[in-house]
């Protein structure tokens, strides 16, 4: 836990740069929190705010409460810490 506001904005500022590799784990991990301050009653963005940023930078998901889910048409390619084998990869020629 950050112990000023300015270590928060610097911790979150560094945070998000780390999760910017993984967009759908960021924006899940967003909404989650936004959901649950929503519930102290302090002030949050909307769904439909987040799915016009979500939109404006191209990313193929949207908010649509409780869930994040893919956007018609879109795909998503997922990576993996340990990659494992797969049919493809296994396909020699």
């Amino acid at each position: 836990m950050s112990s000023s506001y300015s270590w928060a904005e610097s911790d979150l500022e560094e945070l998000m740069g780390e999760a910017k590799a993984d967009a759908a784990a960021f924006a899940d991990s967003f909404w989650s929190v936004v959901d649950d301050l929503s519930k102290t009653g302090v002030s949050v963005p909307s769904a439909e705010n987040l799915n016009a940023v979500l939109k404006a930078y191209q990313v193929p998901l949207a908010v649509e409460p409780p869930n994040l889910v893919r956007t018609q048409g879109s795909t998503i390619l997922l990576v993996q810490d340990s990659p494992q084998p797969t049919a493809s990869s296994d396909f020699h020629g």
